[in-house]
Order: structure tokens, then sequence, then C-alpha cells
């Protein structure tokens, strides 16, 4: 089993990141808008909307340029021999250690909303995060969920 999940988290790795190439085509389209400014001021128009303008579009190219590198850093690409030790370090875990619990909960869970009517658990993704709400049926009594740990 632990090999096929492996082939399994192989195969969504390789899935292409969509952010990447959305912010390079951002990225695209500012720098030539910056191109178009600066043919602009060449030929003369020159006023102070302008080089604001200019120094927006300068200002939101770093960013996006920041944002590319912070993407590309995220998608480390594992092996099938490190996914398939990690699933074998985490099934060895004695689950009645709290420390244990706490380190594979924080591996695939980034956050839990409790609310009147609802539970929100947030889920770690390649994608960032994603939610899962849980009804509590309107009630707000959690007598009967068990003790934390």
């Amino acid at each position: 089993m632990i090999e096929d999940i492996a082939e399994s988290l192989l195969k969504l790795q390789q899935r292409e990141n969509i952010a990447v190439p959305l912010l390079q085509r951002q990225l695209a389209d500012i720098e030539k808008g910056i191109e178009n400014m600066l043919n602009a001021m060449q030929a003369g128009i020159l006023t102070k909307s302008t080089k604001k303008r200019l120094d927006e579009l300068e200002a939101q190219k770093e960013k996006l340029e920041l944002d590319i590198m912070r993407e590309q850093i995220q998608t480390e690409i594992l092996t099938k021999d490190q996914i398939i030790f990690w699933l074998r370090k985490s099934k060895e875990l004695d689950l009645t250690n709290d420390d244990n619990k706490r380190i594979l909960i924080d591996t695939f869970i980034s956050s839990i909303n409790a609310y009147d009517d609802r539970l929100v658990v947030c889920f770690n993704t390649r994608e960032k995060t994603s939610a899962s709400v849980l009804l509590t049926g309107g009630c707000s009594d959690s007598g009967g969920v068990g003790a934390p740990f």
C-alpha cells in the first residue's frame, strides 16, 4: 500500500503548478506596460501621471518577481524514496504519545475553526489550503466529541 501511495503522490507532484504560469503572464503584461510607458516618454510625453504610472508598474514588477520566486521555492519535488521513507516513519509513530499526534495533525491540518453551528478544518495541500466544513447540527455542545489531545 505504501508503494501505491508513493506512486500516487509522485503523479500528483507532476501536475503543473498553475500559479507560476499565471504570475509569469502577469509579469509579461507589466513589462509590456513599462515598455509602452518608456516609449511614450521617449516620444516626449512626460507628465506627472506618466512618471507615477511608471513607478507603479515598476513596483508591481518587483512584487510579481518575488511572488514567482516564492512559488518556485514552495514547489519542491520529493523523490519516491523520500515519500516512502516518510510514510514508513509515519506508520511507526506511537499514537499514544501526544507529541506524535501533534506531528501527524500538523502535517495534514493547517487550522481548525470552531463556530456555534459548524467546524471548519483547513487541510494543507500543495495549492495552499483546502477547507472542509463539518456541521454540528445546530448544537454548540461538544460533549460527544471527546477530550482534546
